[in-house]
C-alpha cells in the first residue's frame, strides 16, 4: 500500500504512479494566491491586482524558471515579456 505524502513549504515536486513510473505528475506549491495558468499563444493575464512592486515568475520547467521585477500603477495595464 502507498502512504500519503504530506508537502511542506512551496516549490515542484514531482509524482510518480505506480505500478506505472512512466506516468508522472508535477505539483507547484506556492505561497501566492496570485498565479494564473497558460493562454492562448502563451499568454497570461491577472486582474484585479492593486497597485504595488511584484515579482513576476514562469517556470519553463521544474529545473527552469524566469523572474522579472515590475511595478503595477493604479488603474494601469502593464505588459511585459519574458526573454
Amino acid at each position: 500500500m502507498v502512504q500519503p505524502a504530506q508537502i511542506q513549504g512551496e516549490g515542484f515536486f514531482r509524482v510518480q504512479a505506480v505500478p506505472e513510473p512512466s506516468y508522472v505528475t508535477v505539483i507547484v506549491v506556492l505561497a501566492s494566491l496570485l498565479f494564473n495558468a497558460r493562454l492562448r499563444g502563451g499568454r497570461f493575464r491577472l486582474s484585479g491586482l492593486p497597485a504595488g512592486h511584484y515579482t513576476l515568475k514562469a517556470w519553463i520547467d521544474s529545473k527552469t524558471t524566469r523572474e522579472q521585477p515590475v511595478e503595477l500603477k493604479s488603474g494601469a495595464t502593464l505588459r511585459t515579456d519574458f526573454p
